[in-house]
């Protein structure tokens, strides 16, 4: 029963839309990798990463519903997706798609962490682009804005960070 819930959660987002946004953004995290290393001072395998998994946070959450122009429910033109309390109770919710949510901004968060070495301000730049995605989402009708997607990301986000901080000061030992 979990594997079919899992399943089906999976497959409303990867179809053939994620790859209409997922291979170009990753042709031009390949491409731009090089030159983003020497600007972070950091490898090329990292800054490739770090620039791909950002690309996969963008596809999955924006790029499929903006080429496919697939429409959920709209919530609303202003901040009530924020700010009605009953809508918090349920942050912490653990289904398919909640855990999908913290999985997809892990590696943003490990990567970003390690080539740029600023964990703090990698786990605070990755929670405003969560903000940023769930209020564009609902201005755009791009997707639903939801409190349970920032919570998840953002606790995404704060694993990814604290992963490559401690294997970062695991090999400095």
């Amino acid at each position: 029963m979990i594997a079919q819930s899992a399943e089906r959660v999976v497959s409303q987002f990867v179809d053939a839309g994620v790859l209409l946004v997922l291979v170009p953004l990753s042709v031009a995290a390949l491409l731009l990798g090089p030159f983003v290393a020497r600007w972070w001072r950091t490898t090329t395998l990292i800054a490739t990463a770090a620039l791909g998994s950002l690309g996969g946070v963008l596809a999955f959450t924006l790029g499929v519903r903006a080429i496919t122009g697939g429409r959920r429910e709209f919530v609303g033109s202003d901040f009530s997706w924020l700010t009605d309390s009953s809508v918090w109770r349920s942050a912490f919710d653990l289904d398919p798609s909640w855990l999908l949510n913290v999985l997809l901004f892990v590696p943003a968060g490990v990567f970003l962490s390690v080539a740029l070495r600023r964990p703090i301000i990698v786990f605070l730049g990755l929670a405003s682009m969560s903000f940023a995605i769930e209020t564009i989402q609902g201005l755009t009708r791009l997707g639903t804005a939801d409190v349970r997607d920032l919570v998840a990301n953002t606790i995404g986000a704060a694993v990814g960070v604290v992963l490559a901080s401690a294997t970062v000061h695991r090999r400095a030992d």
